[in-house]
């Protein structure tokens, strides 16, 4: 492997990698074109610190929280696809979806072009550009429609639907653009399903109290209340089943210390990765993908009650 890659993180990929992967990262690194060597150095930095993946200046918690947990539990598939699309400008999901990106879609954007090694707080690196659009249109492009990232300028219509600089859109096949303002949590489960081949409930979760009727819920995991967003936690303590990507309202504590613009708007839906329960303290402990400094990991956890209470949408007066 290249020299910048360290022993440990050549140990910490013949532990989490196949053989096949290892020697598909080694022709990415080896390949004289920048932008894949960029790639694989991003690839495994994001294997060794899935928690450190951000959404950057982009809509894009729902897909980022998705990755960041792909990288903890199942790195292969993750690098997997991130190296499909970067070599063939496609990815073949395990249901049998097929992503097509063109040029636009590969080029860096503006968050890519300014985080040129790993992440610094909240960025989004070219890997994470990539691994997004592809499982955003594993969704859209089933749908005969495709989303796209534009590169944004300074005035209002050229930013996306939370005022930020790239304008986000979704395409449908007549060529009619609509902004980009998210998805749920059943469509971001199912998009984790089609990655993995496995039934992926168990792993989003959401409150009774906000389950949207109107939406096919069975792909995801549902609470009715706080003794029993608890008895949860602790069931996947038991297993050591984390992270888990949880559907909360960024209005509310503890995502309320800043606006949480990129997090989809001040009060807007939001989506974390739980990494842990102490049990003992009663502490929950969850990567926030909008802001390395918004983490709560390990003994900076929050009080279950307060997490509890973010997974309901604020009242209106």
């Amino acid at each position: 492997m290249a020299a910048w890659i360290s022993y440990t993180a050549q140990k910490f990929l013949k532990r989490n990698l196949p053989s096949t992967q290892i020697i598909r990262l080694r022709l990415l690194i080896r390949t004289t074109k920048p932008d894949k060597d960029l790639l694989a150095q991003q690839i495994i930095d994001h294997a060794a610190h899935p928690h450190y993946i951000g959404q950057g200046d982009h809509n894009t918690c729902n897909v980022t929280a998705l990755e960041s947990r792909l990288f903890s539990t199942e790195p292969s598939k993750a690098s997997q696809l991130i190296a499909d699309v970067a070599t063939t400008g496609q990815y073949t999901a395990k249901d049998g979806s097929t992503v097509t990106l063109d040029q636009k879609d590969l080029a860096k954007d503006s968050n890519s072009q300014a985080n040129l090694s790993a992440n610094g707080d909240g960025d989004r690196s070219y890997a994470s550009q990539l691994f997004q659009t592809t499982a955003l249109d594993l969704h859209f492009q089933t749908e005969g429609k495709r989303y796209r990232d534009i590169p944004g300028g300074n005035t209002p219509s050229d930013r996306n639907a939370y005022g930020l600089p790239d304008k986000e859109e979704v395409i449908d096949s007549h060529g009619r653009h609509k902004p980009f303002t998210g998805l749920n949590l059943p469509a971001i489960s199912q998009i984790a399903g089609k990655i993995t081949g496995e039934n992926e409930q168990g792993h989003f979760w959401q409150n009774a109290n906000e389950v949207d009727k109107t939406q096919d819920n069975r792909s995801t995991t549902v609470f009715k209340s706080e003794v029993d967003f608890e008895d949860k936690l602790k069931s996947h303590n038991k297993t050591d089943d984390y992270p888990v990507v949880l559907f909360v309202d960024s209005s509310k504590a503890p995502f309320d210390d800043r606006a949480s613009l990129n997090a989809g708007g001040s009060g807007a839906w939001h989506v974390v990765t739980v990494t842990g329960y102490n049990e003992k303290e009663r502490e929950v402990s969850y990567a926030n993908e909008h802001s390395l400094s918004e983490n709560h990991l390990g003994s900076e956890g929050v009080p279950l009650y307060v997490l509890y209470q973010a997974t309901q949408k604020a009242k209106t007066e």
